[in-house]
């Protein structure tokens, strides 16, 4: 008889779910192929037909993580029409996410972070996707002379509600009033300096 054709895409999905039952135990300190094929009774040898490596593992949990939040990320930024509510979106809905994910499964949540201390890649690759969603609405806030620096203020005030380590840290104190509370400071501050900016021009 012919051998049952696998559906490797489901496989590999199992593979996800046992590397997150694997990482729990452990507190993300390793994640080895071997161990997770072994949590799923199968070879070592045999996992190789799902992922040639530790690294293409990690590589889809590290997708899995981050699209997630991306694209509800996209989503609640695409659904306001004002930049002043994007920014608002973009913090709130990666706050949201990111609490929600550690609300659910905090052992996971940490053992993830821990795994993420030597994915330097993966975690930048995230930050530049994030980064990009919101640059269009701090162009039509600050105009296109400064948007880095504005995009950079940005970040560094709302880190603490958007950073996972910091949200695993402070989750008791983060709230959405103080996160909103900030952000519409800084949004408020990127118009005040734009008029400043747009009236010196006007004098000179």
């Amino acid at each position: 008889m012919p051998r049952p054709v696998v559906d490797k895409a489901l496989m590999r999905r199992r593979f996800v779910v046992a590397a997150e039952e694997v990482l729990r135990s452990n507190g993300g300190m390793q994640l080895a192929l071997a161990d997770v094929a072994a949590y799923l009774g199968m070879s070592q040898s045999n996992s190789y037909r799902y992922f040639p490596d530790r690294q293409a593992l990690i590589s889809m949990l590290a997708e899995n993580w981050f699209t997630g939040v991306e694209v509800e990320v996209a989503a609640a930024v695409a659904t306001q029409s004002n930049p002043e509510q994007q920014v608002l979106a973009w913090v709130l809905t990666t706050m949201r996410a990111k609490c929600a994910r550690y609300d659910a499964d905090p052992l996971l949540f940490s053992a993830y972070l821990t795994l993420a201390k030597g994915e330097s890649k993966a975690i930048a690759k995230h930050v530049d996707q994030l980064r990009e969603m919101i640059r269009p609405a701090i162009v039509a806030l600050v105009g296109r002379a400064e948007p880095d620096s504005a995009l950079m203020v940005l970040e560094d005030a709302t880190i603490l509600y958007r950073n996972p380590y910091l949200i695993a840290q402070h989750r008791p104190d983060l709230s959405e009033d103080r996160a909103s509370l900030v952000t519409r400071s800084i949004v408020q501050a990127f118009g005040s300096h734009r008029s400043a900016a747009a009236q010196a021009i006007m004098e000179n």
